[in-house]
């Protein structure tokens, strides 16, 4: 059996933030999330099954765990496991989690390794960079646990730099591996590639499916990346893209609402206007209307 563990058990929405230091003793039962993870083996060493896979964890290794991938810890005997585990969702980066999705050596071991490379393994910190991970966790920990005066500014800042400096020991790993990290960077690519194709592409017909075969990945994955990139499922940014383009239109030309909502992209004039309304809390002649009447209020008013 897999326990699902829920982010509303762990954290709130208003600081999706937590840490805690374990002292294993006994196996750790098979579990999945709903939020980003990553542990840090303070002391200790076990064996760490993902998936069907197994590997041994020992002091000092760190392991980033996705949404819903399933794992869990079985001690060698005698030997008790200490680590730290840290959640988190990526809206508490915000606004830096845009500039971190740049880095393509963070996209790809926070998001494309796990999927892409069947031998994707735990990081073996060693010297300063060991030494400055641990103190940042354990300073990440006691803010938490303390709560002192601008905690969470401070653990925001705290786990930037942590997770920076994981993905440049990530990347040095990866220019070891040079065919595998040609291969991922490609389809780190095909990503960004296809994204700018959404944008530039959103009034036209075409399905997941094809979309999807422009990042080289399957549907199911593809819509599983494509969420943690923009923060959005496909169909909220392809529909967002068309209701901010309608209302450009209905802001600037005297078209028909059904030539608008045709030339958007939208297939079918009732979904459209279902659409706008739950989008803007209006209907397109409402919108319009309320605009037409607030410029011609401005006007009069210079």
């Amino acid at each position: 059996m897999i326990v699902k563990l829920k982010a509303k058990d762990l954290y709130t929405p208003q600081f999706p933030f937590w840490i805690k230091k374990y002292y294993q003793t006994a196996e750790y039962p098979r579990h999945s999330h709903e939020f980003l993870e990553f542990f840090y083996v303070w002391e200790g060493k076990a064996y760490h099954y993902v998936g069907n896979k197994k590997m041994q964890i020992i002091k000092s290794d760190i392991f980033m765990i996705n949404p819903l991938q399933n794992h869990k810890f079985i001690l060698h005997p005698g030997t008790p496991l200490e680590i730290i585990t840290c959640v988190f969702s990526p809206s508490f980066l915000d606004p830096h989690i845009v500039s971190l999705k740049k880095m393509k050596s963070f996209l790809k071991f926070i998001y494309l390794e796990p999927f892409y490379n069947p031998k994707y393994n735990n990081l073996h910190l060693t010297g300063t960079i060991d030494i400055k991970v641990r103190s940042l966790l354990q300073e990440m920990l006691e803010e938490y646990t303390k709560k002192y005066q601008g905690y969470d500014i401070s653990i925001k800042a705290k786990l930037i730099d942590l997770l920076i400096t994981v993905v440049r020991v990530h990347e040095k790993y990866e220019n070891d591996r040079e065919s595998n990290s040609i291969k991922l960077s490609s389809r780190c690519d095909a990503i960004f590639d296809t994204i700018k194709f959404l944008n530039e592409h959103f009034k036209e017909k075409f399905t997941l499916s094809e979309v999807a075969k422009k990042s080289y990945l399957n549907p199911q994955y593809f819509c599983e990346l494509f969420k943690k990139l923009t923060g959005k499922t496909y169909i909220e940014y392809i529909t967002d893209l068309r209701i901010n383009y309608v209302c450009k239109l209905l802001k600037t030309t005297q078209q028909s609402i059904t030539s608008i909502c045709y030339d958007s992209g939208f297939n079918e004039l009732s979904h459209f206007e279902h659409i706008f309304h739950r989008t803007t809390g209006l209907t397109p002649k409402q919108y319009r209307n309320k605009y037409h009447k607030k410029t011609s209020f401005l006007k009069l008013n210079k």
